[in-house]
Parts: C-alpha cells; sequence; structure tokens
C-alpha cells in the first residue's frame, strides 16, 4: 500500500529560486571546505535549506529545524537538487557544525567579498554618464496648523483644507533605487525642486 504524504509549499519555491539565483551554495562550498567525516549534502546545501527555514518560518532557532525538514522531505528534495537529502543534516549538532565552520573570519571575508560582488552593483554617480534618473515630487498632509513647513498649496490628494509639506525623490531606473531627496514647504512648486535634485553632487546632506 503507498503512503500519500502532503507538505506545503507556502513561499518555499519562491524564496528557494532567489537563494539558487545568487549562487549561495556553490560560493559557499568553494569557501568553506569540510573534513572527511562531514555526511550527507554540501555544507552550501545546508546552509541554503537552513535559511529556507530562517526566511519562511522566521525562526532563527536551531532545535526546530530537523523536524521542519522531516515534515518538507519531499519539498526540500526537489528544491536543492538532493534526492538523497535527509532530515539529519539539520539536526542541531550538524547546524552547529556549519556555524563552526562558518565562524573562521578569514574564509568568511573571502566568501563575503566574492559572494556579494555576484549580485551588487557600485555606481560612482559624479562619473557615470549613462545613468537614468528618476524625479518624482510628492505630498504628505496632516491635520495641523500651518507652520514654516506644512503649508497649504496645490494638492494632488485633493484635499486643499489640510497643510502639506513636500518632498522631491530621485531614484535610479529601472531599481528604482532612492538615491537622494528634497524636502520642501507644502506650497512650493514642483518645477523649482527638479535643479537642486539633479545636481546630486550638491546634495550630499540629502543621501539616502
Amino acid at each position: 500500500m503507498q503512503v500519500c504524504k502532503v507538505e506545503r509549499l507556502d513561499d518555499l519555491p519562491l524564496l528557494s529560486k532567489v537563494i539558487q539565483d545568487s549562487k549561495l551554495s556553490t560560493h559557499l562550498d568553494d569557501h568553506f571546505s569540510t573534513h572527511g567525516n562531514w555526511d550527507g549534502i554540501s555544507l552550501g546545501k545546508v546552509v541554503s535549506g537552513w535559511l529556507l527555514f530562517i526566511l519562511s518560518r522566521s525562526d532563527h532557532r536551531l532545535s526546530y529545524v530537523e523536524e521542519w525538514a522531516s515534515d518538507h522531505d519531499y519539498t526540500l528534495k526537489k528544491l536543492l537538487s538532493e534526492p538523497t537529502l535527509n532530515s539529519s543534516s539539520f539536526s542541531d549538532d550538524h547546524l552547529g557544525v556549519v556555524l563552526d565552520h562558518l565562524s573562521v573570519d578569514k574564509q568568511w571575508d573571502a566568501f563575503e567579498s566574492t559572494y556579494t560582488k555576484s549580485f551588487v552593483d557600485i555606481y560612482d554617480l559624479k562619473k557615470e554618464t549613462d545613468l537614468t534618473v528618476r524625479l518624482d515630487a510628492f505630498i504628505s498632509q496632516s491635520f495641523r496648523e500651518e507652520g514654516d513647513l506644512f503649508k497649504k498649496g496645490h494638492s494632488k490628494q485633493h484635499r486643499k483644507g489640510l497643510p502639506q509639506v513636500k518632498t522631491m525623490a530621485a531614484t535610479l531606473d529601472p531599481l528604482s533605487l532612492p538615491i537622494a531627496s528634497e524636502i520642501a514647504s507644502g506650497n512650493t512648486p514642483d518645477d523649482v525642486m527638479y535643479m537642486p535634485v539633479k545636481y546630486l553632487d550638491k546634495l550630499n546632506s540629502h543621501f539616502f
């Protein structure tokens, strides 16, 4: 008689895809060599599975991972491409050994440098000439008396009676990465705020 087992996928496939695309497992295995007594799947695959537990369950405790892995046995075998995976690879003792390997500063620094270079981009805003910067102005209204910053002006939210503050935000396309902002009183027109934000090298105090 064949026994059927139902496993909840939840967010595991999505999280696994992000982890796989970053090649986390490969980078870990390249920088952290295990001794001859290491048993089961590679250290990189263990960390990938462990991260799935931490991110999906919002729980960093070691003692709960093995039971969770047992409940998601079939799912983890598919997501980690490890048909021989056993939940014992995620026992608290085994994860403790993983932490011992990751705690070697020299190896960790080399791993971190190589790993982050694969997905972190650095822009020199003073030298780059082909960057697309989007400028968008938005308002924040409040039930308060008018002051130096909150003033009544043209309301994009159609609430003319409320004082507001205006923010011009500069973001890098296509990432929508915020890089600078300029805050002005609510009665300031949009057009006079484009030029100050455009010259980012003069707005160091406003960088996010």
